[in-house]
């Protein structure tokens, strides 16, 4: 079972603790959205899940800046997971 809080934010979407900070942008987005690790955290996984919890799409961040296309994404909201070692960064984005 996959459970998701899907509050209604648009912008830029950002979770700060004391071991990861991570910047999702543009929010909605129709072809493509941005991921920035504002620390220097390496091999960083990321996932997308359609609604219905299916993955998508899953890529490793080399860097700090990962651009990530979603034009061949059907319009709806997808759940974005992003790891860094035993941390979880879970957010949603809408793909118009």
């Amino acid at each position: 079972t996959y459970l998701a809080d899907l509050k209604t934010t648009t912008g830029m979407l950002s979770s700060t603790n004391s071991n990861e900070a991570i910047t999702i942008y543009p929010n909605p987005t129709q072809d493509k959205f941005h991921v920035r690790l504002t620390n220097e955290s390496k091999n960083s996984d990321l996932i997308i899940f359609d609604i219905f919890g299916n993955k998508v799409s899953q890529q490793t961040l080399s860097n700090s800046l990962l651009t990530v296309p979603v034009s061949h994404l059907e319009t709806g909201i997808y759940i974005i997971e992003v790891s860094q070692g035993n941390n979880k960064f879970i957010e949603r984005i809408v793909v118009k």
